[in-house]
């Protein structure tokens, strides 16, 4: 099913010909603008949105997505809450940032945070979709449910522990932006927009770090 009024393989093979017509294999401002213009936006948004929420590393291993077995390709490898071992699926959740797509631990529903719109439906369908074809289980365990977890407690075993992999085997150096080799995280509260770039800092490779707020 197509969700644009024309395809954008059209749009671009048109400004092709156009542009072998003419002799010139530059395109101006001005040409950009009207091939951007003639998309329909609103029919898109939801294949815009999906195509930006794999367009980075996945926080989880989907069945027969964006892996064949678990532990491919997603960066939450292993996960512990106050030192017990945990799905990270039932945890974290895929989330939209002004960085792009990240992991979020303890971050509320879409539409406790925004009103309701297409925005918050297909986050949550997307959201949804990795708990049900996810090689993990999305479901709490009964004793975090029975402890009303998560709670802070004092010890810097007490709290969140995760195993990351960037998967820098799988990447180019024209595919690098940052100049440091390892993770941005940032601490905000659940209710919260998470803004990577206002808040975040730098969490290193091949070591442990310990953030308290």
């Amino acid at each position: 099913m197509k969700v644009y009024n024309r395809t954008l393989e059209n749009i671009i093979s048109e400004q092709l010909e156009n542009s072998t017509t003419s002799n010139s294999n530059n395109f101006s401002k001005s040409d950009i603008l009207a091939t951007f213009n003639k998309l329909n936006l609103v029919k898109g948004f939801v294949q815009y949105f999906m195509y930006l929420w794999f367009s980075s590393l996945p926080c989880f291993d989907i069945k027969d997505y964006t892996a064949e077995a678990n532990e491919d390709n997603a960066m939450l490898k292993k996960c512990y809450w106050k030192s017990r071992p945990i799905s990270c699926l039932a945890i974290f959740s895929t989330t939209p940032t002004d960085a792009g797509m990240c992991c979020a631990f303890n971050q509320a529903e879409a539409d406790k945070i925004f009103h309701k719109s297409e925005y918050t439906r297909t986050l949550k369908m997307l959201q949804q979709n990795e708990k049900n074809e996810s090689f993990e289980s999305g479901s709490l365990p009964a004793w975090y449910v029975e402890q009303n977890e998560p709670t802070s407690q004092a010890g810097t075993r007490m709290g969140l522990t995760v195993i990351l992999d960037a998967h820098t085997d799988m990447t180019t150096e024209l595919s690098i932006t940052d100049n440091f080799e390892g993770f941005t995280a940032s601490i905000m509260p659940p209710s919260e927009f998470p803004l990577m770039y206002q808040r975040g800092f730098e969490v290193r490779q091949n070591r442990f770090s310990f953030r308290i707020k």
